[in-house]
């Protein structure tokens, strides 16, 4: 059904290097130990978002993902942010199709996942298309991806661009079932994580929790 494992990308084994023991990755932890019961009652659909765009956004989001793998979750890492699309990079897939090809052609989504190395944990890149058309992000297409991956994976994290000027998050957001924001010390605005729990909260979704990156 899948396509066929890749190795993983220069970039995804620099990152974890990196951020090995790292205060950072505890958060992760502990983000990851709070929601192993909640979210699979509450459907298994996370986004990983911010306010602003944040540079390590996806390495935080494929940590979160490979958690949940090594507990034996069958998982599935969808990048959301088609217009600075990076997931692909990390495990060293192609981006030629993927969630745009689904969401604007009405391709079933399944075809352009790819498992990775890690067991249990599988890809939805972005995909590709020169410009990204007004109706791409139609409610009702949303939806069915959405519903597509949610029979078919135990929890799906959507690597989502920054909530409070995309309209593409806040769309995707009335079909999630839990939100975790990124946010960067002496950068991120108060005022900013205040208004990303209101839109969170007027969509009747919950925060589950706050990422806090040092540097």
């Amino acid at each position: 059904m899948f396509k066929n494992t890749k190795k993983l990308g220069k970039a995804a084994k620099e990152s974890r290097a990196i951020q090995e023991n790292s205060a950072l990755t505890e958060q992760i932890r502990m983000i990851h130990f709070n929601l192993q019961h909640t979210l699979l009652e509450d459907g298994g659909c996370l986004m990983v978002t911010s306010t602003e765009r944040e540079k390590h956004l996806s390495v935080i989001s494929s940590q979160l993902a490979e958690a949940f793998a090594e507990e034996g979750f069958k998982v599935l890492l969808a990048d959301v942010n088609v217009s600075h699309p990076t997931l692909h990079t990390y495990y060293n897939i192609e981006c030629n199709s993927g969630l745009v090809n689904a969401l604007l052609y009405g391709d079933c989504v399944l075809q352009h996942i790819t498992e990775t190395e890690i067991m249990n944990l599988s890809i939805l890149p972005a995909g590709w298309i020169s410009n990204k058309p007004a109706g791409l992000w139609k409610a009702s297409h949303v939806k069915r991806v959405v519903e597509s991956c949610k029979e078919e994976f135990d929890i799906v994290i959507y690597n989502a661009p920054p909530l409070l000027n995309t309209a593409d998050s806040q769309i995707l957001l009335k079909y999630c079932d839990g939100v975790i924001a990124v946010a960067a010390a002496n950068a991120t605005k108060k005022d900013h994580l205040i208004q990303l729990k209101e839109v969170v909260f007027r969509a009747d979704n919950r925060l589950n929790g706050v990422i806090l990156k040092t540097r």
